[in-house]
């Protein structure tokens, strides 16, 4: 059973996301995003697979990768690498639908030039539920420098 994710791309109040089935933790994930998608453009053509199986080092892939017979280093997408549909990027123009949608899930956006993973603010009271969320460094989670 895999621990999913989403990673997501914010433009102000738009958001573009796919989903990542397997290993969503921040050792994984976290990490791969940080250190192999650090760009918005990198970020950009991560998202633009859509749904991803499994998130690695690159999406540039050599021929005979696929689902079935995967490349050691390569990210398995659910469209590309296994002819599904449905697994296309989904897209809201709010920040706050972005946050309904995908409650319960761990949550990674790229926002300016830097990795973030979305947590609940427990010390915040807030009558909307957008602003009892803080985006918080995926390369500060994994240096240690926050919990």
């Amino acid at each position: 059973m895999g621990t999913p994710a989403i990673i997501a791309i914010k433009d102000g109040e738009n958001v573009t996301w796919s989903s990542v089935n397997y290993d969503g933790y921040i050792s994984h994930t976290g990490r791969m995003l940080v250190e192999h998608y650090n760009d918005a453009e990198r970020a950009k053509a991560l998202i633009a697979l859509g749904d991803l199986s499994v998130l690695d080092k690159s999406i540039e892939c050599p021929d005979g990768h696929t689902f079935a017979s995967r490349v050691d280093g390569c990210t398995v997408a659910y469209g590309r690498d296994r002819g599904e549909t449905g697994t296309e990027p989904q897209t809201t123009n709010s920040w706050l639908m972005f946050l309904i949608a995908n409650k319960n899930i761990i949550r990674y956006v790229f926002e300016g030039d830097t990795w973030y993973s979305v947590r609940k603010n427990h010390t915040k009271l807030s009558l909307t539920m957008g602003d009892s969320y803080e985006l918080v460094r995926v390369g500060e989670i994994l240096a240690g420098t926050v919990e």
